[in-house]
């Protein structure tokens, strides 16, 4: 995350970190139900179950939390990139091997119906880079508020300061409800690709349908 703030205790509780076996994060999801993380099919495209873990309730991805093994990888069904590298239906769950024990710092997001209205504030988190080139990577998880916008506006190259990089792949975009003042969260999206300082809104938000 770009721009980010450092996540506080509890705060996102249901984030989680992708990683090689041996603890290398590389991507990022989000606890859906107690046995499946939802994240981008970029992130799994040639995976085995075996090759990658998740480690849930922690602020950072390289220690703390509970690392959970995983059973099977499932990818969107139209899942695709084309021979200009723009992947379509970038979207795919992990099924884990046991379930995720709830508490304070693990808890469960809910799967939005429909598409946020037109500038709305919604919240990305992830463990990603936070500078282009950066070494060594970012371990603790960072989040960042950015509007909603148009595809027309996407279109008009419109910059942020804040955004995603390198390693937020998979990472959930969280907006509120309309029901003030206590509005609940909800998934919206994930996180599919972005370049450093160059990308726009659309190329790294999947809008989840």
């Amino acid at each position: 995350i770009i721009g980010g703030a450092d996540a506080t205790a509890n705060q996102f509780p249901y984030m989680a970190s992708i990683q090689f076996k041996g603890g290398a994060q590389y991507c990022g999801g989000s606890i859906i139900t107690l046995r499946h993380i939802l994240t981008a099919g970029h992130c799994l495209n040639g995976k085995m179950p075996d090759d990658i873990e998740i480690r849930v309730g922690s602020l950072r991805s390289d220690e703390m939390g509970t690392v959970m093994a995983v059973k099977k990888i499932i990818l969107h069904p139209q899942f695709n990139v084309d021979k200009n590298m723009v992947i379509f239906n970038d979207v795919g769950v992990i099924v884990l091997d046991k379930a995720v024990a709830i508490s304070s710092s693990v808890g469960l997001m809910s799967v939005a119906l429909r598409a946020p209205a037109d500038m709305t504030r919604c919240t990305i988190s992830g463990y990603g880079f936070t500078a282009k080139n950066q070494s060594p990577a970012n371990k603790k998880l960072l989040f960042v508020e950015l509007p909603i916008v148009k595809k027309e506006t996407c279109g008009e190259m419109i910059r942020l300061p804040e955004m995603t990089d390198g390693m937020d792949s998979g990472s959930p975009l969280v907006c509120p409800t309309a029901n003030l003042p206590n509005p609940t969260m909800w998934q919206v999206g994930v996180v599919s690709i972005g370049i450093c300082g160059e990308a726009w809104i659309a190329e790294q938000l999947l809008v989840l349908s």
